[in-house]
């Protein structure tokens, strides 16, 4: 299907032309003359040419005089072309800014409309489901798993592990708090659309506050000992996050992938996210942060 063109594009090259023009009209006329005075000969001086000589140089002349002539109505009719240019593009591009600015702000409104906090067992879902890619997986499964015990009891290694994941999360939050302010509105731990089918559950989103930056679609990821084993997974995870904002918000937005580790991760691991990072390095920005060099993140906008 052939894209339509951008009409937003055409009236700024309308606009640009007519400037070129109403500059033009200015310059050209100038160095016409500036020419014609280049071959001002004293008449004295031309009959000491040849008559071949003489006859070109009064034909040049002659050419000269009849372009400093016209100068002054070239510079007048660049003049007029130029203006009418930029004053046929000015109030379209003013119509075309507010249309814009109506479209952004609906996009804005709905986005607030469909936007509401997570529910307790949406919280728990997921910090159950990180806490579950942190596990090794059994080799077999000789019997129907049995019914796990609430994660929130705090007397089992689960909810301890449970009560780490939060901790880990918060203190980034903290951090996108201090740093969204005031080009992004900071929305944590929300849900967007619905029907059940249709939610989005997002870690957080960074609303832009200026057209010219996209929003932020955030998911935190806790680093556990068999990260490693699971890197295209959640990558593959937050770049589906990211599609379905795109596909249900008519917005410019990127994705941002925030591994959190205690420590710091070996080589190569850090390597294969990155490898695996530049792949999608159009959609999806990647950070890895520890609790030490948590305090030297930054938007992926400014990184």
């Amino acid at each position: 299907m052939t894209p339509r063109p951008d009409s937003h594009s055409f009236t700024k090259f309308v606009i640009s032309a007519g400037a070129f023009l109403v500059v033009a009209a200015f310059v050209v006329p100038g160095l016409i003359l500036r020419d014609t005075g280049v071959l001002t000969i004293p008449r004295g001086e031309l009959e000491e040419f040849t008559p071949t000589a003489r006859h070109e140089l009064e034909r040049r002349q002659g050419i000269a005089h009849n372009a400093g002539s016209a100068a002054p109505f070239l510079g007048g009719a660049l003049l007029v072309a130029g203006t009418l240019l930029i004053a046929f593009g000015i109030p379209r591009l003013k119509q075309q800014e507010k249309t814009a600015d109506e479209h952004a702000k609906a996009e804005v409104d709905k986005l607030h409309r469909e936007l509401s906090p997570q529910t307790p067992s949406e919280e728990i879902g997921r910090a159950e489901t990180e806490i579950e890619e942190q596990q090794p997986k059994p080799v077999a499964a000789t019997r129907p798993p049995q019914r796990r015990p609430p994660a929130d009891t705090g007397a089992t290694p689960r909810a301890k592990q449970l009560q780490l994941w939060r901790k880990a999360e918060t203190k980034v939050l903290e951090r996108l708090a201090e740093i969204a302010a005031p080009r992004y509105e900071l929305q944590s731990k929300i849900r967007l659309g619905g029907a059940s089918s249709q939610v989005l559950l997002l870690d957080a989103l960074l609303i832009s506050q200026i057209d010219q930056l996209p929003d932020i679609v955030v998911e935190i990821k806790v680093a556990g000992p068999h990260l490693s084993k699971n890197i295209g997974n959640r990558m593959a995870e937050a770049e589906s996050q990211l599609l379905r904002y795109l596909s249900r918000y008519r917005r410019n937005s990127v994705g941002w992938l925030i591994f959190y580790a205690d420590e710091e991760l070996s080589p190569a691991v850090q390597e294969r996210i990155e490898r695996r990072a530049a792949d999608l390095r159009d959609l999806l920005k990647v950070s890895i942060v520890t609790a030490d060099s948590l305090k030297s993140l930054v938007l992926p906008v400014d990184g």
